[in-house]
């Protein structure tokens, strides 16, 4: 199983998300785990550094909203235990106030595709408005 923490600088290469979790390997793997210690290491980073002016420098701020995602896995490996064991994790994890999703790779590539959809429909209806309003002028 690979996994990848969105709160590191670390980041996906083609082989680490084309790797291939044998079947029933579950969720509680040490990679699991690592990636996890990584999310809550980096919330005690900024929790911790909150108030002085390298943070302020960074986010602009004393405080910012977060949400931290690890994505490990594929959907396909998972069993239904393992799914929902998942899903609770995602629901029911904080560290510091900050909620921390747990997806696989197949749930950030439904996000991914998701998002893109809403907003191609957002400019189409942005270019169709634009387009409405030239002929109107051109009339």
């Amino acid at each position: 199983m690979s996994c990848w923490s969105s709160s590191t600088a670390d980041h996906p290469t083609a082989s680490s998300v084309e790797k291939r979790a044998p079947p029933n390997s579950g969720i509680g793997g040490g990679e699991l785990q690592h990636a996890f210690s990584q999310v809550s290491d980096w919330r005690w980073a900024t929790n911790d550094n909150q108030h002085s002016n390298l943070y302020k420098n960074v986010f602009g701020s004393d405080y910012v909203s977060e949400t931290c995602l690890t994505v490990c896995g594929r959907s396909s490996f998972l069993g239904p235990t393992d799914s929902s064991r998942l899903h609770w994790r995602s629901e029911k994890t904080t560290i510091a106030a900050c909620p921390i999703r747990f997806w696989t790779y197949d749930d950030l590539y439904t996000e991914i595709f998701a998002a893109l959809d809403v907003w191609r429909a957002i400019r189409a209806e942005q270019f169709a408005a634009q387009d409405s309003r030239l002929a109107e002028k051109s009339s």
